[in-house]
């Protein structure tokens, strides 16, 4: 998904919300797990009304609550199929909402979300795979730990484990200046392709000099260049800002 942020009057209304959910590969019926988790979340918090400049521990909470119906509604079906290890299906997730005046994001497994500007381009969320966690308990430096064999596994995802073991990353940015929100799935982050593709692909948009049509276009072809193993689809839609999205998944 891709938001340009722009401003909004301090009014209470239906919250924009932004997600992709991405089927974990390798274990059967990710896509019904992924499916699953869009329609669980939209009923959840596609109607959610609330004030500008609500407490963000407010927001945070709501957004903890649906993910964790998520992860009951799938790992309940995985336990009532007597599904185990890597017959249980599961998925990833990565949403916003945007509550002026900030965008919450929240996110578990290995879909990402990127903050964009015509000068910077920021990872804002961190993989939820064991290369990370290498990384962050200071075992290895991040590139060597990816290139670990079992590097991008994952340790947590939806719907593979219980609630009680569900720790959802849940963050907030301020929107102060022009920038664009890019939520993705690893068919588009795999071998930090963002990271390589910002400046002669997505940089263009921030600065007016591109459209979403061919941006959209763009990131296809250079996906399915790069990183032909994985699925990329792209689905534009429009948010009450009047702003737009990309969903690429």
């Amino acid at each position: 998904m891709l938001f340009r942020s722009v401003s909004q009057p301090q009014t209470a209304e239906v919250l924009p919300l932004l997600l992709v959910c991405d089927g974990i590969g390798g274990h059967e019926q990710g896509n019904v797990a992924s499916q699953t988790a869009v329609e669980v979340l939209l009923k959840q918090l596609s109607g959610l009304n609330m004030p500008a400049n609500s407490p963000p521990e407010v927001v945070g909470q709501h957004l903890k609550q649906a993910l964790s119906l998520v992860n009951h509604t799938i790992a309940s079906r995985n336990n009532k199929e007597h599904r185990s290890e890597r017959a249980r299906m599961g998925t990833t997730v990565v949403l916003a909402v945007v509550c002026f005046p900030y965008v919450y994001i929240a996110h578990v497994g290995d879909s990402r979300a990127y903050r964009i500007s015509s000068k910077t381009c920021y990872q804002v969320t961190l993989d939820d795979d064991i290369a990370s966690r290498e990384a962050q308990q200071g075992f290895a430096l991040y590139p060597e730990a990816a290139q670990m064999p079992s590097g991008g596994a994952l340790i947590q995802a939806l719907g593979i484990y219980d609630t009680n073991s569900l720790a959802p990353s849940i963050q907030y940015l301020l929107l102060d200046d022009p920038s664009l929100l890019l939520l993705c799935s690893d068919g588009l982050s795999d071998h930090d392709r963002i990271d390589a593709l910002w400046r002669p692909t997505i940089q263009a948009f921030t600065t007016g000099r591109a459209d979403l049509s061919s941006l959209s276009q763009a990131l296809i072809q250079q996906a399915n260049r790069l990183n032909g193993h994985d699925n990329v689809t792209v689905d534009r839609k429009s948010t009450r800002l009047n702003s737009s999205h990309l969903v690429i998944s």
